[in-house]
């Protein structure tokens, strides 16, 4: 897989960059079940992976952050009634499921904040934050500064 990211990266081609970020995810995944696997633990998101239904619901949610995710929605997902589904989630991952989306939405914001041109308010409505104002405040309070002032400052 290094050989493969390397020769992409060198090679310039149309749809190089977005063959080189998955394939460094798949490098990171697997360094992360090395790492794991050694040191005897599982905490977090593998946790989350490794159960077949919350599994489901995070497919969906990296599948279309900019949807109008709701806890009813995911339980649906995974076939679970909201309690258990919820109850699960927080047991397993150590935070509730809108804490993870919520999450994932900022990680994806930051990172479209710094590779693309995109607007804020295009940014916001990408990642499920339809009303900018929110996103904003929301991404200030968790992040420690504003959209804006986080692209700049990440250029």
């Amino acid at each position: 897989l290094l050989s493969i990211v390397e020769h992409e990266a060198k090679s310039g081609l149309p749809g190089s960059n977005a063959l080189v970020r998955k394939l460094t995810e798949i490098i990171f995944v697997q360094a992360l079940r090395i790492h794991m696997h050694k040191a005897n633990k599982k905490t977090g998101f593998f946790r989350l992976i490794e159960n077949p239904h919350i599994s489901k619901t995070l497919e969906a949610i990296h599948q279309g952050l900019e949807q109008k995710w709701g806890l009813e929605e995911l339980a649906e997902i995974a076939g679970m009634s909201r309690t258990n589904y919820s109850v699960k989630f927080k047991e397993l991952s150590g935070m509730t499921p809108l804490d993870y989306l919520t999450y994932c939405r900022l990680e994806k914001a930051k990172q479209l904040l710094t590779e693309s041109s995109k607007s804020v308010p295009e940014v916001s409505e990408a990642v499920g934050y339809p009303a900018h104002e929110h996103f904003q405040k929301l991404f200030k309070k968790k992040i420690g500064q504003t959209p804006s002032a986080y692209r700049k400052a990440n250029a």
